[in-house]
């Protein structure tokens, strides 16, 4: 899909393919937001992804965890790397490895880099 959301915001698609454990059913993670460890997106099993979710523009901290333990921080397989969210852009993050003595580990594609957006404060004077 192309990031069709509200004004400054774009999209990101998580894909899970670590097969962490030989039962399927012990694939699966869930997403965390790292500054208040609320939940992202989950639970996905190996194989699964979670679909496009519209983020605002900003910059995101998450991390991985066992979906048995929710977003615990004690329970966390993978500390994934921040990036910033920019208006239109088109970003997927794949979790791989975990298994055959691979390490767990991510990468995130970007597909649209979308557009850098710069504030500036407007003041008015007051009579």
């Amino acid at each position: 899909p192309t990031p069709d959301g509200p004004p400054l915001s774009g999209i990101i698609n998580i894909l899970h393919l670590a097969p962490v454990a030989a039962d399927l059913d012990d694939t699966a993670v869930v997403i965390c937001n790292d500054a208040d460890d609320s939940l992202v997106g989950g639970p996905l099993r190996n194989g699964e992804q979670i679909g496009y979710l519209t983020l605002f523009f900003g910059n995101y901290d998450w991390y991985v965890a066992g979906a048995a333990g929710g977003c615990d921080p004690g329970g966390l397989l993978l500390d994934l790397d921040p990036f910033t969210m920019r208006g239109n852009a088109k970003l997927s993050v794949v979790i791989f490895g975990g298994a055959n003595t691979q390490p767990l580990d991510s990468v995130l594609i970007i597909e649209a880099l979308g557009l850098d957006v710069n504030m500036m404060p407007i003041f008015i004077q007051q009579p």
